[in-house]
């Protein structure tokens, strides 16, 4: 998904480093509190055979190959488990799930909305309303 590759420009560098496990299991967590949504199970794999990540919405859990263990990325698919919990019927890299990965990037590392949603004009991303945004009194 090219538009989320923006997210590791060297601004941003420090999200896109490599991280530990707890990292990521921590970074999907506060995605879902964020949204009241249970946290997924995050599976790691040590194989190469598993060359992107995935959430696997029919066994309810993502699954992170050692060579993509990142925040970024644990970000994007905890957006995958939310939009598939909360908007079942929200397609893949939808408006819908674009607009939770922009309230996550917002409310988990700050980044200015005019911001994240320059980039994604720029991409020729579109994204849905602030309907979509996780309630302000979630966020701790």
């Amino acid at each position: 998904y090219s538009w989320c590759a923006l997210f590791t420009l060297p601004d941003l560098h420090r999200m896109s480093r490599k991280r530990s496990q707890r990292a990521c299991v921590d970074v999907v967590n506060k995605c879902c509190a964020l949204y009241g949504v249970e946290p997924c199970p995050v599976v790691f794999k040590t194989a190469r055979h598993q060359r992107c990540a995935y959430y696997y919405p029919e066994g309810g859990y993502i699954s992170l190959p050692a060579h993509m263990m990142r925040v970024d990325i644990a970000v994007h698919e905890a957006a995958h488990h939310i939009v598939n919990h909360l908007w079942p019927r929200s397609i893949d890299h939808g408006p819908v799930f674009v607009r939770v990965c922009m309230c996550l990037m917002h409310r988990l590392y700050g980044l200015e909305m005019i911001w994240i949603r320059s980039s994604a004009r720029a991409s020729g991303v579109r994204w849905a309303g602030s309907k979509y945004d996780a309630p302000l009194s979630e966020f701790k």
